[in-house]
């Protein structure tokens, strides 16, 4: 297999929606930014108790983009004794 010939994978993240609506995505910031294949956001980034939906989109040279969705809830810390 010839690597020279090998087109890249493209990848883009965004923030969809939130439980608490959208103007939630707007304030994050993507703290590996939004190009790679890993999301990364720092959790001070993230409000306690609010459920977040991303997307990532991969586009390959050729080959139409395909999506898909990944929601993560985030919790509020407690102590435990």
């Amino acid at each position: 297999m010839n690597l020279d010939s090998q087109s890249l994978l493209y990848y883009h993240w965004d923030c969809v929606t939130t439980s608490k609506g959208p103007l939630y995505c707007s304030s994050l910031n993507f703290g590996l930014g939004s190009s790679g294949p890993v999301l990364g956001i720092p959790g001070s980034e993230l409000q306690a108790d609010v459920e977040y939906t991303f997307r990532l989109t991969v586009r390959k040279e050729g080959i139409a983009p395909e999506s898909t969705t990944q929601t993560v809830s985030t919790h509020a810390h407690t102590d435990r004794p």
